[in-house]
């Protein structure tokens, strides 16, 4: 079974492992950064800490990464074909930067979770690049990186949360029938063979360059 649609838009971008950080390093850096504020958020139904919450600078951050990684990566994703039969080049960097800023903003996702998606995004590119299958059988392709995008966030936030936002929170925000979204899931877990630890040595990395380009 294939992913779903729901954004459109290319993938060869290597992770710097020079620095020696480990993830637990860097994810303690991150939350010293801001002090405690604890509330019940009446969407969601979770306590969350609104101080941790990806600032929109942040966003940016991991969104240009995104776009970068993909378009080196992926043929044509930009190219999308109407009913019509006409096809329109839709830029890619402002339809993740919504999706992103969106998630950031009613799911309160912090930094370390927004890292943690990307890196699942560019394992499954991975999976894509040394597959062997035509590009037109990729997994992330124009017609199916909206949904990609929605189940590496949902996967980032059940790994790196004691108490995850459910998946019919997800399904609802964005128009996926649950049933869809869920074996969406397991079809993005099973391509990256159900390995997803966010101790891999490249979201350190990655976590650590945007928190050092948030800061400068």
């Amino acid at each position: 079974m294939q992913l779903n649609t729901l954004v459109t838009n290319q993938a060869s971008v290597t992770l710097s492992t020079s620095k020696q950080n480990t993830s637990i390093d860097i994810f303690l850096r991150l939350f010293e950064l801001l002090p405690n504020t604890y509330e019940k958020d009446d969407a969601t139904g979770l306590v969350v800490d609104h101080s941790r919450t990806a600032s929109p600078k942040t966003v940016q951050t991991i969104t240009q990464y995104l776009t970068s990684f993909i378009l080196a990566n992926v043929p044509e994703i930009t190219l999308t074909p109407r009913r019509d039969g006409t096809i329109v080049d839709e830029p890619l960097e402002p339809k993740i930067e919504k999706m992103l800023q969106f998630i950031a903003r009613t799911a309160f996702f912090q930094t370390g979770e927004l890292v943690f998606a990307a890196y699942l995004i560019q394992r499954l590119v991975e999976v894509d690049v040394t597959s062997g299958r035509p590009h037109e059988k990729w997994i992330v392709s124009n017609s199916n990186i909206g949904t990609v995008l929605v189940v590496s966030l949902l996967l980032s936030n059940k790994i790196n949360r004691d108490v995850p936002i459910r998946s019919s929170w997800w399904a609802k925000a964005f128009g996926i029938p649950l049933g869809v979204l869920n074996s969406s899931e397991e079809y993005f877990l099973s391509q990256l063979n159900y390995e997803v630890s966010p101790t891999d040595v490249r979201v350190a990395s990655l976590l650590e360059k945007v928190l050092d380009v948030c800061s400068s």
